[in-house]
């Protein structure tokens, strides 16, 4: 995934250009979640041996199709100099560099906290939809793909819009503020409709923040370095990933409110050091 960042970066040297071209990105994530859902939706009504397996085998096909149009089609936007090795602590010594770098520094603990504050209600979303409103896993899925495409609209239309108007950071920060003021409340939905309709609305307003917070990122990296910038935001995204599950577990165990209250507390700090990251910038200026 870095590396199509890295990519879009690099053939998008104007900053406005390159968020509505990641808001695309986030279209594509949005429209292959959508068929995903849709198509497990479907696939739970089969009554066959090979259904566990189904998905697998589509999976691994769409990879090999991915390899091949990769192989094929793509350019390389960027020709790096010397050879690149492999080392599996690489990826800790990148996040070790990067909280060195004054200049990304916030910005990528922004996508950190962005990334916890998503993750957490997503993850938990099914959970919830089973156990809370008794709902069936078809009925989750097709809710799902809804949600997916609010979040393809959010990224690739609204994102385009907004953009012309006002500057990644001011966008970052009001997906931030608007996603986090909605998450408490989401516990108080009686139904499982209008639980839906907290996330489909969330998910309408988040893409904003995701697109431009890596917009914000590769902006403020050098050009030669989009690439390295991009596996910054890689890595602090796994991270987000790897932490979010263990937490939700133990929120969960708990008290399944606390999913979202935490959430909502991931989104307040992201949101304060985009805020002081904003008036830094202005003191320098």
């Amino acid at each position: 995934m870095s590396v199509c960042l890295a990519g879009i970066s690099d053939l998008s040297p104007d900053p406005k250009q390159r968020s509505k071209n990641l808001g695309l990105w986030a279209v594509t994530l949005g429209i292959s979640a959508i068929v995903s859902m849709t198509l497990g939706g479907f696939l739970i009504d089969l009554n066959s041996s090979a259904t566990c397996a189904l998905p697998f085998w589509i999976a691994a096909i769409l990879t090999a199709l991915s390899y091949i149009s990769v192989f094929a089609w793509l350019d390389e936007t960027h020709r790096p100099k010397g050879k690149a090795q492999f080392k599996l602590s690489k990826s800790f010594k990148e996040i070790r560099d990067a909280i060195r770098m004054p200049s990304l520094r916030l910005y990528l603990f922004v996508v950190l906290f962005w990334t916890l504050g998503w993750g957490l209600p997503m993850q938990w979303y099914a959970p919830i939809g089973l156990e809370q409103y008794h709902s069936d896993p078809k009925t989750i899925a097709y809710y799902m793909a809804i949600l997916c495409f609010f979040w393809a609209v959010g990224g690739g239309v609204l994102n385009r819009i907004l953009i012309k108007w006002f500057p990644s950071i001011s966008l970052s920060l009001f997906s931030m503020l608007v996603v986090g003021l909605v998450l408490p409340f989401m516990p108080l939905a009686a139904t499982l409709p209008t639980f839906s309709l907290f996330y489909w609305s969330i998910a309408l307003i988040a893409p904003l923040a995701m697109t431009n917070n890596i917009t914000l990122v590769s902006t403020s990296a050098p050009e030669e370095a989009q690439g390295r910038a991009m596996g910054f935001t890689q890595s602090f995204q796994s991270l987000g990933w790897l932490i979010y599950p263990f937490l939700g577990g133990l929120l969960a165990e708990s008290n399944m409110n606390f999913i979202f209250y935490s959430s909502a507390v991931f989104y307040a700090v992201g949101f304060l050091l985009l805020m002081i990251q904003r008036c830094s910038k202005k003191r320098i200026a």
